[in-house]
């Protein structure tokens, strides 16, 4: 018998979970204002397990990557996200989190004669994978089978943007440090 009364019992509550996901995608802006009180109130209510199903709301709603997709997405964000600003052939401004998440993927599906790629000789099992713009010097770990990004930034960023270093030097060190990672 409760076997019977649980069943309909997770039916409705994955129709009212789905209602509330679709919610929260509509109103979006104005959820995100209180989104740390709502997910207080759950916690509270449901216990810590609710967390990382409030995490993966949150990145719906925001259009962001998972930890699946992106190792780390908001610390390399918050890490690296300025530099981009001055990457050759930017628009000058940091981007926000979303085209930061898309120039990301850009670049992981990238095939242009500027990209070079090797394998990252810090992982001897060689299931990652390092992209290198030698255009943008945009900088990519990733893993081969899962296509998982583990990290994104611009090499020696802080040097040209400094003026320690002129663009073309920039370049010919990023391309350094790229061979130093990298095994082909």
């Amino acid at each position: 018998m409760a076997a019977s009364v649980m069943v309909p019992g997770v039916v409705l509550d994955s129709i009212a979970l789905a209602g509330v996901i679709g919610v929260s995608i509509y109103y979006k802006d104005e959820i995100k204002a209180s989104w740390n009180k709502i997910v207080k109130v759950m916690t509270d209510f449901c216990g810590s397990k609710i967390k990382p199903i409030m995490n993966k709301i949150l990145k719906k709603m925001e259009d962001l990557p998972g930890e699946d997709e992106f190792h780390n997405f908001g610390r390399h964000y918050n890490d690296h996200g300025a530099d981009f600003a001055y990457m050759p052939g930017g628009n000058g401004k940091k981007p926000n989190e979303k085209r930061y998440w898309e120039m990301a993927k850009r670049m992981l599906r990238s095939k242009s004669e500027r990209i070079i790629e090797g394998q990252d000789v810090k992982w001897s099992q060689g299931n990652r994978r390092i992209k290198f713009n030698t255009y943008t010097c945009e900088y990519l770990v990733y893993e081969l089978k899962t296509k998982k990004i583990i990290t994104y930034y611009l090499p020696k960023a802080k040097k040209y943007i400094n003026k320690e270093y002129s663009l073309s030097r920039w370049r010919a060190e990023c391309l350094k440090y790229f061979l130093r990672h990298t095994k082909k």
